[in-house]
Protein backbone atom coordinates (compact mmCIF):
# COMPACT_ATOMS: atom_id res chain seq x y z
CA UNK A 1 0.00 0.00 0.00
CA UNK A 2 1.18 3.54 -0.71
CA UNK A 3 1.35 6.33 1.86
CA UNK A 4 -1.68 7.98 0.21
CA UNK A 5 -3.69 4.77 0.56
CA UNK A 6 -2.56 4.31 4.18
CA UNK A 7 -3.41 7.92 5.00
CA UNK A 8 -6.87 7.63 3.39
CA UNK A 9 -7.59 4.37 5.20
CA UNK A 10 -6.58 5.89 8.55
CA UNK A 11 -8.73 8.98 7.89
CA UNK A 12 -11.75 6.90 6.84
CA UNK A 13 -11.46 4.64 9.89
CA UNK A 14 -11.20 7.62 12.25
CA UNK A 15 -14.14 9.34 10.56
CA UNK A 16 -16.27 6.23 11.09
CA UNK A 17 -15.46 6.24 14.82
CA UNK A 18 -15.76 10.03 15.20
CA UNK A 19 -17.67 11.66 12.34
CA UNK A 20 -16.14 15.09 11.72
CA UNK A 21 -18.33 18.19 11.82
CA UNK A 22 -17.52 18.85 8.15
CA UNK A 23 -19.19 15.60 7.06
CA UNK A 24 -21.90 16.59 4.59
CA UNK A 25 -21.30 20.34 4.95
CA UNK A 26 -21.41 21.81 1.43
CA UNK A 27 -18.90 24.54 2.31
CA UNK A 28 -16.11 21.93 2.39
CA UNK A 29 -16.64 21.07 -1.28
CA UNK A 30 -17.76 24.44 -2.66
CA UNK A 31 -15.70 26.10 -5.37
CA UNK A 32 -16.04 29.65 -4.10
CA UNK A 33 -16.25 30.44 -0.41
CA UNK A 34 -17.03 33.78 1.16
CA UNK A 35 -14.76 35.12 3.87
CA UNK A 36 -17.39 34.10 6.43
CA UNK A 37 -17.52 30.55 5.00
CA UNK A 38 -13.73 30.31 5.12
CA UNK A 39 -13.68 31.48 8.73
CA UNK A 40 -16.37 28.94 9.66
CA UNK A 41 -14.54 26.11 7.90
CA UNK A 42 -11.28 27.02 9.64
CA UNK A 43 -13.01 26.98 13.02
CA UNK A 44 -14.59 23.58 12.33
CA UNK A 45 -11.16 22.22 11.38
CA UNK A 46 -9.44 23.83 14.36
CA UNK A 47 -11.73 21.90 16.72
CA UNK A 48 -11.72 18.64 14.76
CA UNK A 49 -10.52 15.54 16.63
CA UNK A 50 -9.17 13.98 13.41
CA UNK A 51 -7.44 17.11 12.09
CA UNK A 52 -3.96 15.53 11.94
CA UNK A 53 -5.20 12.54 9.94
CA UNK A 54 -7.03 14.84 7.54
CA UNK A 55 -3.94 17.01 7.15
CA UNK A 56 -1.73 13.97 6.56
CA UNK A 57 -4.06 12.69 3.85
CA UNK A 58 -4.52 16.08 2.18
CA UNK A 59 -0.80 16.89 2.27
CA UNK A 60 0.04 13.51 0.77
CA UNK A 61 -2.78 13.07 -1.75
CA UNK A 62 -3.06 16.77 -2.66
CA UNK A 63 -6.77 16.59 -3.55
CA UNK A 64 -7.83 18.59 -6.60
CA UNK A 65 -10.37 20.63 -4.64
CA UNK A 66 -12.06 21.13 -1.32
CA UNK A 67 -11.35 22.47 2.12
CA UNK A 68 -9.15 19.96 3.96
CA UNK A 69 -7.49 20.33 7.37
CA UNK A 70 -8.02 24.05 7.59
CA UNK A 71 -6.98 24.95 4.04
CA UNK A 72 -8.43 25.33 0.59
CA UNK A 73 -6.83 22.60 -1.51
CA UNK A 74 -6.40 22.88 -5.26
CA UNK A 75 -4.23 19.89 -6.07
CA UNK A 76 -0.65 19.71 -7.22
CA UNK A 77 -0.74 23.07 -9.01
CA UNK A 78 -1.01 24.93 -5.71
CA UNK A 79 2.24 26.43 -4.52
CA UNK A 80 3.50 26.61 -0.93
CA UNK A 81 2.86 30.37 -0.66
CA UNK A 82 -0.83 29.89 -1.56
CA UNK A 83 -1.15 27.00 0.87
CA UNK A 84 0.48 29.05 3.64
CA UNK A 85 -1.98 31.90 3.09
CA UNK A 86 -4.89 29.45 3.47
CA UNK A 87 -3.68 27.79 6.71
CA UNK A 88 -5.52 28.01 9.98
CA UNK A 89 -4.21 31.00 11.89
Amino acid sequence: MTHVEDARRALDEAAQRTPPACDGAPEFTADDLSDDDLAWCREVCRLCPIFELCDDYASTARPAAGFWAGRVRKGRGMNDRTEERNRIA
